[in-house]
């Protein structure tokens, strides 16, 4: 969508939508050494990519992707497999168990444990869940803050243009579950976002607030996935702020 609308640039991307900043930090890396870098860079920021639910759970840790990512060049790939099976690397995420045994805060309020919100009934799940995803204490040593600066530098250094954005979140939805704290609580952990970007001389383009619940796919939760004519939206503004129209 973004390509249509940018005829005059070549585009092209890396798509996944478990994909967070640490393992991004690690294409961002390839493409500002790389003799052809990028002109631009755009990373999406998911606020809710920085709570347990997504930086502990296991399938998203992406271990291999990061030690080939890491170990690039035909030498690492030629000996990968065998020393694999001499178990040269520790390629095993987080257990299951340990997830689910991982304790979750609304600030500094405990919540419980993932093993212990998941046997709640529905509706009290439900709440303690989107606490958990989008009311965590975010600052500036979270391991994904600090690999977004490290971002931020890599690319300044570069001469590559970073462009970060907040993706879109159903705040209308989250607000009528668990009462307006929701969307304070993803203001508040945007802002150490925005201070960490100013940092680099960076802003945020905030789409967080963007849309009303009309325009996200699922009726029944608060999500971050939008309809087509939100996609749009997106895609127009950032072909804006690439062309450096306010």
């Amino acid at each position: 969508m973004l390509a249509d609308l940018l005829p005059e640039h070549r585009v092209s991307g890396v798509y996944h939508d478990a994909y967070h900043l640490e393992l991004l930090e690690y294409f961002c890396r390839y493409a500002a050494e790389n003799e052809y870098k990028p002109d631009v860079i755009i990373l999406p920021i998911n606020m809710r990519s920085f709570s347990n639910e997504r930086v502990q759970r296991s399938e998203y840790q992406f271990v291999r992707e990061k030690l080939f990512l890491s170990n690039r060049g035909l030498p690492f790939a030629s000996f990968f497999r065998p020393l694999a099976v001499l178990r040269a690397f520790d390629l095993r995420p987080i257990s299951e168990k340990e997830y689910l045994d991982i304790e979750n805060f609304d600030g500094s309020v405990r919540l419980g444990t993932f093993r212990e919100i998941q046997n709640l009934d529905d509706d009290k799940r439900l709440q303690l869940h989107l606490r958990a995803c989008y009311r965590y204490q975010l600052d500036d040593a979270h391991p994904h803050v600090e690999a977004m600066a490290r971002i931020a530098l890599s690319c300044q250094d570069a001469g590559i243009r970073l462009i970060v954005y907040s993706t879109p979140i159903d705040y209308e939805r989250g607000d009528a579950a668990i009462g307006p704290g929701f969307s304070t609580g993803i203001r508040r952990n945007l802002a150490v976002v925005e201070s960490t970007l100013a940092k680099y001389d960076l802003e945020l383009l905030n789409l967080t607030f963007a849309f009303e619940k009309d325009s996200f796919a699922h009726d029944s939760h608060p999500d971050a996935y939008i309809r087509s004519a939100g996609k749009l939206f997106v895609a127009e503004r950032l072909a804006e702020t690439i062309r450096g129209v306010n």
